[in-house]
């Protein structure tokens, strides 16, 4: 989030992005072009237009919600498998350690009656006293805990069994068993990360006016920012390999445009995710703008910690880069485990 005078969402007017500023570069970001145009890094594809093959096409999305349903259940599962293994390791135990013969109960008028079967004592098995009940117990629980051992035993397995051939079955991968020309013919229902990202980035927007007098700060993708924070964000971001688009507008709820500092496809999930820099946390008129935004972004289900993510700084407290290195990290790399 920059500051008002360079043209702030909440609380000023934005102008055309018209044509390129002087010395700016075309390209990464979209800005300073018409966003229809096809940017020079994509793919022609049948037909010789200049397109992105296989983002978006019809009936796909571009928010991967039901794979991240998938990957909560797929989790769901390994962790389901691990505590099933714990249990038939503690069943097992206690096995080690259970009395033998079998119990048969008997109702009474008076009560419940414990008889211990065993091939020393017959058909009816003694009776149990009452300083046996323990043993009683015990063997109800050996019981119990052979048919825990058995039930959870075929499930692990059963759970195994799915995730090896649910992973073995990679709609993802097939796309790319083909060479590029016959990719070039093919409409694939399910891209692979790789194109998804390609895609997603080669995507056209026409991004925020820059105001004449703004300084020109260049990342090392080619594309400027506002200021020095935002470019060691950008930076950070492109050195990691993370999908972002700068200043991408995002149409919401009535009709408002907001243009987020950084648009993330977060992956392996694909979705959009959103980060805020708030670069002058102690001009309390700045302060009133943020207010203003978040509470657009909340109205549409957007929340901090969940969808949007800030850093921030004052003149005497600049951005903590350490702290930035750890947040970007943390959230954005994929777990490749």
């Amino acid at each position: 989030m920059t500051r008002p005078e360079a043209g702030s969402d909440v609380g000023g007017r934005g102008k055309c992005a018209g044509c390129p500023r002087p010395g700016m570069k075309k390209g990464v970001g979209g800005r300073g072009k018409c966003a229809g145009y096809p940017r020079p890094e994509m793919r022609k594809g049948v037909g010789g237009r200049g397109k992105c093959t296989g983002y978006p096409r019809p009936g796909m999305k571009k928010v991967g919600g039901s794979r991240k349903i998938m990957k909560t259940i797929h989790s769901e599962l390994r962790e389901e498998a691990l505590n099933l293994e714990k249990i038939v390791q503690k069943a097992k135990k206690r096995l080690q350690t259970a009395p033998e013969g079998h119990l048969r109960i008997s109702k009474k008028p008076d009560g419940i009656e414990y008889y211990l079967k065993s091939a020393q004592t017959g058909r009816n098995g003694r009776y149990m006293k009452k300083n046996e009940y323990e043993v009683a117990k015990a063997i109800a629980q050996r019981d119990y805990d052979a048919q825990v051992i058995k039930a959870a035993e075929e499930r692990r397995k059963a759970i195994n069994v799915f995730l090896q051939k649910y992973e073995r079955a990679n709609l993802k991968a097939i796309y790319n068993k083909f060479n590029l020309y016959r990719r070039e013919l093919i409409n694939p229902v399910v891209l692979s990360d790789e194109e998804y990202i390609k895609c997603w980035q080669e995507e056209a927007y026409e991004g925020k006016a820059f105001a004449d007098d703004t300084p020109e700060i260049i990342t090392e993708r080619g594309e400027s920012v506002r200021s020095k924070s935002e470019k060691i964000i950008a930076d950070k971001l492109y050195a990691l390999g993370i999908p972002y688009r700068y200043e991408c507008p995002l149409i919401l709820e009535g009709n408002i445009k907001l243009h987020p500092d950084f648009t993330i496809l977060k992956m392996p999930d694909r979705e959009e995710v959103y980060l805020e820099h708030l670069g002058m946390m102690d001009d309390s008129n700045y302060v009133e703008n943020v207010i203003r935004k978040f509470n657009i972004y909340e109205r549409n289900g957007i929340y901090i910690g969940v969808n949007l993510f800030i850093t921030y700084e004052t003149k005497k407290n600049p951005l903590n880069t350490r702290a930035l290195d750890g947040l970007i990290k943390t959230l954005f790399c994929e777990d490749k485990s």
